[in-house]
C-alpha cells in the first residue's frame, strides 16, 4: 500500500483523536512501523496564495495539530476523492481538509528523498502544502452502512469480470471481500496507523481499505495495468476499485458507534443495513 496515502490516514486519524481528547499537546507521529521502511520528516508548509501566512506552518505532527486547534479547528476530514491510483498522474488537491478561521484547506503530501547520507536515519521529508478549498466541492463521507454496500457491489463485479483473463487477481479480491464479510481487522503493523479506541467497524473499514490498496498496488497488479493501456477494461475495474479503497478509508474515518455491534462479530454483510 502507498506509504503517503496510509500516512495522510493516519495523521487524519490521530489528529481527530487528539481533537476528541481536549488535550493541550498533539501526538508527534514518526510512522517508523513496519509499513515505513524507514523514518521521515513531517512538515508543513502554506503557499503563497496564503499571504502573510505563507512558508512553514509547523515542523511535525504536533505542532501542527496544536497550531490547527488555535487557528480554531475542530476536526479533520480524509479528502481522497482526487488520489490518483498512479502516484505522479495530475489530479486535483487530496489529502487531509481542515476548516478553520482561515478558511478550508487541504493539506496534500510530498515525498523527497532528503540525500544527506547512507546513515542517515530519516532519509524521507514529507511536506504537507496546505492548498485552498471550497468545502461544498468536497463529497461527505459514505456512512459506514452505505460504504459495506458499494463494497460488495462493486467487488463482486469485479471479481466476476476479472475472472475469464485474471482469476488469480479475481480470487484475491474474492478473498478481500470474505475477510471484509467476517469483520476482519487482523492486520499485523497497519492497525497502528489507526487511532486505538477507534469503534470495531471502523478498524474493519480500514483493513479491507488497506487489503484492497495493497493488492491494487501489488508489483504483478500495476504491472498488468501498465501493460493493459488506459483505455483497457482491466484500467477501468482498476480504477474503480481504486476509487473504492479511497471512499472506505474516508468512510472509516466518521467517528459514530451507530454500527459499532454489527461489525464487532462475524457476519454477513446483507444484514448490516439492519444494523442503523
Amino acid at each position: 500500500m502507498r506509504q503517503d496515502v496510509l500516512q495522510a490516514v493516519a495523521l487524519c486519524s490521530f489528529g481527530n483523536q487528539f481533537f476528541r481528547s481536549g488535550e493541550d499537546r498533539g501526538p508527534e507521529l514518526r510512522l517508523t512501523n513496519a509499513n515505513f521502511k524507514t523514518a521521515c520528516e513531517i512538515g508543513f508548509e502554506r503557499g503563497p496564495e496564503a499571504g502573510i501566512l505563507a512558508g512553514t506552518a509547523a515542523d511535525g505532527t504536533s505542532s501542527w495539530f496544536r497550531r490547527m486547534k488555535h487557528e480554531g479547528a475542530e476536526n479533520l476530514v480524509l479528502a481522497l476523492a482526487n488520489c490518483p491510483y498512479m502516484q505522479n498522474d495530475p489530479r486535483g488537491p487530496w489529502g487531509v481538509m481542515i476548516e478553520t478561521d482561515r478558511g478550508t484547506e487541504i493539506w496534500q503530501p510530498t515525498w523527497k528523498l532528503r540525500s544527506v547520507g547512507d546513515n542517515d536515519a530519516t532519509p524521507w521529508r514529507v511536506t504537507y502544502l496546505a492548498k485552498k478549498a471550497n468545502r461544498w466541492d468536497v463529497k461527505n463521507p459514505l456512512p459506514p452502512q452505505e460504504a459495506a454496500a458499494k463494497i460488495e457491489s462493486v467487488c463482486k463485479e469485479a471479481i466476476a469480470n476479472l475472472e475469464p483473463t485474471q482469476p488469480t487477481f479475481s480470487a484475491a479480491l474474492a478473498r478481500c471481500l470474505y475477510f471484509f464479510n467476517s469483520g476482519n481487522d487482523d492486520l499485523n503493523g497497519v492497525l497502528d496507523l489507526y487511532a486505538s479506541g477507534t469503534e470495531s467497524w471502523g478498524r474493519v473499514l480500514f483493513s479491507m481499505a488497506v487489503r484492497l490498496g495493497t493488492l491494487l498496488q501489488s508489483k504483478n497488479w500495476k504491472q498488468v495495468y501498465s501493460e493493459s493501456g488506459a483505455d483497457s477494461s482491466f484500467s477501468a475495474i482498476t480504477n474503480t476499485l481504486w476509487e473504492l479503497a479511497m471512499t472506505t478509508f474516508e468512510a472509516a474515518m466518521i467517528a459514530t458507534g451507530e454500527i459499532e455491534t454489527a461489525l464487532a462479530q462475524p457476519r454477513a454483510l446483507e444484514d448490516l443495513s439492519q444494523a442503523s
